[in-house]
């Protein structure tokens, strides 16, 4: 089943992500730990789709798996809001789970494995009445393959919760600073590469899933200093830069190109920037950016 145009739209304005100075600074996993907590109105989303009782699956969820979680989310927000389900937390990178076993401290329904999404080989067949998902399926090399095996862990008639981003500006601004410093090199990882309509549907279809529901929603970035938006938008490029000898051009045109006034939004020359506010100087991310939870169903048979 393809939901297409059908998609139900939920409009979540409200709940902004906020960078501060506070995000940045110190190793890259550090750096992408504090990103990562940032998006607790995201987990929220997927929190609420699985306390409200996963109305299209066939029992309430006691044993949940979370499919690359970094550094642990959304399984510990769910783990925390569902005390009798037992929740397992998985992710490629060893010193994800390190940070996540960290997080997870005290919370006693919730375990942390070293696990690949492609390869769960860990898990019997239909052990999980729950599998999550949220912003891993865009990033696996064997997309299918994956959902595949989060299928083959899944009991019969029983939910994944899978997201993807619709609309990402942040990847949009590396890509004009790559070309702005001439640098003709495709960035290491698209967080847009399922934005397309009925994308994230034919991988569920092709791995034997039912779409059951669509969720989109927005999720404004903003900014508190300019500082904050730079390291955002070059976060994935930071290798590149440095590589091409480029992070001073890179810097002058993101401080030149990029912020812009409500004044001259108008006329600005591409649809992605940053707007600066006149009152308190904060950075609001253009367009903004919206994501979508797709319910899944493994067939009952």
């Amino acid at each position: 089943k393809k939901l297409g145009k059908n998609i139900k739209l939920d409009d979540y304005a409200s709940q902004a992500i906020v960078f501060n100075k506070a995000t940045f600074g110190g190793d890259s996993s550090a750096v992408y730990e504090r990103i990562f907590k940032l998006g607790s109105p995201v987990w929220s989303s997927f929190v609420d789709l699985a306390v409200k009782g996963c109305p299209h699956s066939v029992e309430t969820p006691r044993q949940i798996l979370d499919v690359a979680s970094g550094p642990g989310e959304p399984g510990l927000s769910i783990a925390r809001r569902m005390p009798d389900a037992q929740v397992t937390i998985t992710d490629v990178e060893e010193s994800m789970m390190k940070l996540a076993q960290i997080r997870c401290s005290g919370v006693d329904n919730v375990k942390c494995e070293v696990a690949s999404a492609i390869h769960l080989s860990q898990f019997a067949d239909n052990s999980f009445d729950l599998v999550t998902c949220n912003f891993g399926l865009m990033f696996f090399p064997d997309q299918v393959g994956a959902l595949r095996e989060m299928k083959r862990v899944l009991r019969p008639g029983c939910e994944l919760l899978i997201s993807h981003w619709h609309e990402m500006a942040l990847p949009r601004l590396s890509k004009r600073i790559l070309a702005a410093c001439e640098i003709d090199q495709a960035l290491p990882a698209d967080p847009e590469s399922l934005a397309k309509v009925g994308a994230t549907e034919d991988l569920l279809s092709a791995a034997g899933f039912d779409v059951a529901e669509a969720v989109q929603r927005t999720l404004p970035f903003t900014f508190t200093h300019a500082d904050n938006a730079y390291e955002a938008a070059t976060l994935i490029i930071r290798t590149i830069l440095a590589d091409n000898h480029a992070e001073e051009k890179a810097r002058r045109f993101f401080d030149e190109s990029i912020i812009i006034s409500a004044d001259d939004s108008k006329g600005s020359d591409s649809s992605t920037f940053l707007l600066q506010n006149k009152d308190d100087n904060t950075l609001t991310l253009h367009p903004t950016s919206s994501y979508i939870i797709t319910v899944a169903i493994k067939p009952p048979f």
